[in-house]
């Protein structure tokens, strides 16, 4: 009985594996950049769908509009690092870059409201 129930333990660790690997990060890559957000985020994944679109493509808010709370209120700002990678920038080892933004955002009306590079280094990620 012993065996059995080892066995079967075993088994369902095997199984589960896979699912605790694909859910153990968030991720968005659009062409040669990938952004990586970590697991505790607070944002919530259309925020970061909208960050990473603002990391690659620039940060000009000059023409965005504001929810009502926003407008009356002010913005609910959080801050936090986020790091992106672009892949095959150098023709020579190390190839890729990776950088730490401090992002700082709205929750209410999904606005980046400031971008600050941290650090930017290269790395050996692609061959």
């Amino acid at each position: 009985m012993k065996k059995i129930l080892f066995a079967l333990l075993a088994m369902l660790l095997v199984l589960c594996l896979p699912l605790v690997v694909s859910a153990s990060g968030n991720n968005y890559t659009i062409d040669n950049i990938t952004v990586e957000f970590s697991d505790t985020s607070t944002f919530s994944t259309e925020q970061q769908e909208v960050i990473a679109q603002a990391i690659i493509n620039g940060t000009d808010n000059s023409y965005t509009t504001y929810n009502l709370l926003c407008t009356l209120f002010g913005h609910k700002e959080t801050t936090e690092s986020i790091g992106a990678i672009e892949h095959c920038v150098s023709a020579t080892a190390p190839r890729c870059t990776r950088t730490i933004y401090e992002i700082t955002a709205c929750t209410r009306c999904e606005t980046v409201i400031d971008t600050i590079t941290i650090s930017k280094v290269y790395i050996f990620c692609c061959d």
